[in-house]
């Protein structure tokens, strides 16, 4: 798209002075000529082929940033978290482990994140 653009704005460029020019070349009276032409001149010819390639470049350069923003690397981390479970006994403040009324020590489940 932004490749057909810049085409249609070179050759407008290219174009407007020339066409703009083979208009005026057979009549030698420029007075009569703009009583009775009421078409675009030369300089306004070349104003619109300027303007022309002005929008072009913008919706270009506009295209292009949308497309280099869509194409950016996302953050993959290097390692996955993993959960961890451990089991481990209950121990009291004084490093004993806490029994249950049947005298077996009774342990609990610590998970995390690693």
């Amino acid at each position: 798209m932004k490749k057909l653009i810049a085409i249609l704005a070179a050759v407008s460029i290219l174009a407007t002075p020339v066409v703009a020019e083979a208009r005026h070349r057979d009549n030698h009276n420029r007075n009569a000529q703009h009583q009775r032409d009421r078409g675009v001149s030369t300089g306004g010819a070349i104003a619109i082929g300027i303007g022309a390639l002005i929008l072009g470049s913008a919706i270009a350069s506009s295209n292009r940033q949308r497309q280099s923003r869509s194409e950016e690397p996302r953050y993959e981390p290097q390692y996955q978290y993993q959960y961890v479970c451990q089991n481990e006994y209950v121990r009291d403040y004084s490093g004993n482990y806490i029994l249950d009324q049947s005298g077996r020590a009774i342990f609990r489940q610590r998970c995390w994140y690693q």
